[in-house]
């Protein structure tokens, strides 16, 4: 533990990881070496492990598999074929599009080339899109056809998903440039642009509401995605071949953290372009899907459909991990009643933190209403909102948290980071918790106060009132784990939850 020299290691407790001298609790996991290469992208560092014929990437409804040598030919081939249109290294890729086994394949491939992802709901109204467009000084816009019409008033050139070749989309003489990605993904992966990538460079913005309310562009760095997909492993080994399935959206944190983590491990992500209740159900049977991050709604469903479904999730599940909102005490032991053979799982973490910070170790679901103990290389403080002072086990206040895979800050916003931010580089999370004498976290409220509709945190009435839209899940609205704006609103699948 390099980070705690500084302080009395004889004084930090072996069980809970308090230092009582500095008021600090420390990581009891054992600690992982992140690599100190100044020059190290996070896509370089995904594809320095070999996995050769292991499958990376499943599409849910079709089965069509990826493996790890095929998505390291289609992300360098791309690189090449981004080069090829001026992207540049600096430059920031707007990436408007549902989940899909492409979609990182985008994502590694901008980064690659020292270029900045950047990435937004598809059901955002134009305006909102613009705002980011705008703040993110986005050059080049990533999509799927259906949305071009909402995004081609930009002016930027688009580059469109058209997964199988096929695209019915035709430009006009007034419109911006437009490429496929089909033509792009056989360029010479041999080709691509040859740029020095610092671990310190932005590799993504992602846009969050932070502590203010306002949606601010959180800068993460390739240090900070590799960081954060190295902290994963430290938790405990998984089986020889774990499948997770991947329903939540990619443009969040919570989803893509995970995604990066499992190409570190060669983990399998089965992705679903779309939810509905029975999909991820047949998904999980028909995959073998061992693990699951949901949320809330989702949790709660899956309760309510349980005598309904044919589908047996026991069968290959092990784990359910929890984000986005605390479990109540009685959903849990229901959860546990109905599925014996799961683990349900609970973890915090927020996107100016790169992802999870908490997180539970099957061994740990007993601790009903903790989020976990801190993952590796990372340190928290408990400190008292009105003195400023550090609390101790039990002590209730607001959750600081400190290590490699925190942010630097929000782009082109100094006021909003140094306060967030302060000089020693602790995040302020605006969230209030405790930790108890095992190191467990409990996260109990939140700073700021928002309306709160099950479990779903909204600005105000009229926010619900101006949408006539069913939340189906949480997506995009402000909650207590994950403070980056959240709230998904769909028009279509009605009865998806219900």
């Amino acid at each position: 533990m390099a980070e705690e020299q500084a302080y009395r290691i004889d004084d930090i407790d072996e069980r809970g990881g308090y230092s009582k001298s500095t008021g600090i609790y420390f990581s009891t996991r054992p600690p992982f070496d992140i690599p100190q290469q100044p020059f190290l992208s996070f896509t370089q560092h995904i594809f320095a492990h070999r996995y050769g014929s292991k499958i990376a990437l499943v599409d849910a409804p079709t089965g069509k598999t990826v493996t790890f040598d095929e998505l390291e030919q289609q992300v360098m081939a791309l690189a090449s074929g981004l080069g090829s249109i001026g992207v540049c290294q600096g430059n920031t890729v707007i990436l408007i599009a549902p989940n899909s086994i492409l979609y990182p394949v985008v994502c590694f491939s901008v980064m690659a080339i020292g270029a900045v992802m950047t990435t937004v709901n598809y059901v955002n109204t134009p305006r909102e899109i613009e705002r980011q467009i705008k703040d993110s000084e986005t050059r080049f816009i990533v999509t799927i056809p259906s949305i071009v019409m909402k995004v081609r008033r930009f002016g930027l050139p688009l580059l469109l998903i058209d997964e199988d070749g096929v695209s019915d989309y035709v430009s006009g003489p007034d419109d911006p440039p437009v490429f496929f990605l089909s033509k792009l993904l056989i360029s010479d992966s041999s080709k691509v642009p040859s740029v020095k990538i610092r671990q310190e460079d932005t590799a993504a913005l992602l846009y969050s509401s932070g502590t203010t309310g306002v949606s601010k562009g959180v800068i993460i760095s390739h240090k900070n995605l590799i960081s954060s997909a190295l902290i994963m492993f430290s938790l405990p080994p998984k089986p020889d071949h774990e499948v997770m399935l991947c329903l939540l959206p990619m443009f969040h944190i919570y989803a893509f953290i995970h995604i990066c983590a499992n190409f570190s491990r060669a983990t399998t992500s089965v992705v679903m372009p779309q939810f509905s209740l029975e999909s991820m159900l047949q998904a999980v049977d028909r995959h073998r899907v061992t693990f699951l991050p949901i949320v809330p709604p989702v949790l709660l469903s899956l309760l309510k459909r349980k005598r309904e479904s044919k589908y047996e999730l026991s069968s290959s599940l092990r784990s359910v991990v929890c984000g986005a909102a605390p479990l109540a005490k009685d959903l849990i032991e229901d959860f546990m009643e109905t599925y014996p053979g799961v683990h349900l799982l609970e973890a915090y973490g927020l996107t100016e933190s790169t992802g999870a910070v908490t997180y539970m170790n099957e061994a740990d679901a007993l601790c009903i209403g903790s989020c976990g103990k801190l993952l590796a290389n990372l340190k928290a403080k408990i400190v008292d909102i009105d003195t400023k002072k550090t609390l101790p086990p039990y002590g209730k206040g607001e959750i600081w948290l400190h290590g490699p895979s925190i942010t630097q800050g929000y782009l082109k916003n100094v006021e909003a980071t140094m306060a967030t931010i302060d000089c020693e580089g602790w995040l302020h999370t605006g969230d209030l918790g405790f930790f108890n004498t095992d190191g467990y976290l409990f996260v109990v409220d939140r700073l700021k106060r928002l309306i709160k509709y099950k479990s779903f945190r909204v600005w105000n009435c009229f926010s619900l009132q101006k949408h006539q839209f069913v939340v189906i899940w949480l997506l995009q609205a402000e909650m207590i784990t994950s403070r980056c704006m959240f709230l998904y609103f769909i028009k279509y699948h009605t009865n998806a939850l219900s």
